[in-house]
């Protein structure tokens, strides 16, 4: 009897273990997420001087009741590096609500919803999405149905911005390049820090030239670092400022917009102490032989809080009740 008792009770745990994946609907429904702005990938984008509110909801789909215990949704940040077998993920931020359920058993097709609220202000790092490193936001929510089960989880990926005001003083940048006896040149430009729709504004002077110069191309090029990464640069943009061959003493006049480079992204320095992004503005120099010469100095990237007025002129009241259940009903 003892053996036909334990074979019962492991077949309603296969049971239930079948019904939490195939029988259980979890949803995250956004508040004022259909006016929302919304980046390339299709996600939600929030600034850190905002609030992510909304909506966790349950339901059954199971013939017969389910256990339930209680239901958290979290704020959680998590960064990979490294791609193929060698990603390796961080969880480096984390805030959950908990919710307990008002009975120990789910109805047939219940139907339940608990609204949830994270604020932003403690989020330092912005969304990051590179070729090596990932750092991104999510709201994760779980449903604990008893301590023997396995817990059902899903989440919905969010994208957190970053604007900073603008720097009091930035420094110029000053570039005394060349070949000894062949190619002397300098480069000036107005300062070292730039907000991603800014303009580059400088000049080009030609001390001395003795070579039969091809084209002068800047370049805008990212590097990432991290954690058992080693350093690789990125081509991001590339400008050509100069066709032909100059006289010493000519003077070309740089005027760069940023905002033609779209995969542009802030700085950012040692980020939870596992990785890095870093900027290079690089002068190239390339000879009637195809041959390059260059020589690059960093540049820092931040962005301005002017350019997401389209974030605020989005922003609608909360929804109410009706809202939220024709949300849910989607």
């Amino acid at each position: 009897m003892a053996l036909v008792a334990a074979g019962k009770d492991f077949l309603q745990h296969l049971r239930y273990q079948w019904d939490l994946r195939h029988s259980l609907e979890l949803k995250v429904v956004l508040e004022n997420e259909a006016v929302r702005q919304f980046d390339r990938l299709k996600r939600p984008v929030y600034t850190v001087d905002e609030r992510i509110t909304g909506f966790a909801s349950v339901r059954s789909l199971a013939a017969f009741p389910l256990p339930c215990r209680f239901l958290i949704a979290e704020l959680v940040a998590v960064i990979s590096s490294g791609y193929g077998c060698v990603l390796r993920r961080w969880e480096v931020f984390s805030r959950a609500q908990t919710f307990d359920f008002p009975y120990s058993t789910l109805n047939q097709h219940a139907v339940i919803t608990k609204p949830f609220a994270f604020d932003c202000s403690e989020l330092t790092h912005e969304t990051y999405d590179g070729s090596r490193i990932r750092l991104g936001y999510r709201i994760r929510l779980r449903f604990c149905a008893r301590a023997d089960l396995s817990e059902r989880r899903i989440e919905k990926e969010i994208v957190i911005l970053a604007p900073r005001t603008a720097r009091r003083y930035s420094p110029g940048i000053f570039l005394n390049a060349g070949l000894e006896n062949i190619l002397h040149l300098e480069l000036e430009l107005d300062r070292r820090a730039y907000h991603l729709h800014d303009v580059i504004v400088g000049r080009l002077t030609f001390l001395d030239n003795r070579v039969m110069i091809r084209r002068v191309d800047i370049e805008i090029r990212r590097e990432e670092s991290g954690r058992e990464l080693s350093p690789e640069s990125e081509l991001v943009g590339s400008f050509q400022i100069l066709e032909g061959s100059p006289k010493p003493g000519a003077v070309i006049p740089i005027r760069l917009f940023l905002k033609q480079f779209s995969g542009l992204t802030p700085t950012c320095a040692d980020v939870c102490g596992i990785f890095s992004v870093r900027y290079v503005m690089r002068l190239v120099v390339i000879d009637a032989d195809l041959r390059r010469f260059w020589k690059e100095h960093e540049i820092v990237l931040w962005r301005a809080s002017d350019f997401l007025e389209t974030f605020q002129e989005n922003a609608v009241a909360p929804c109410d009740q009706t809202e939220k259940e024709q949300l849910l009903a989607e």
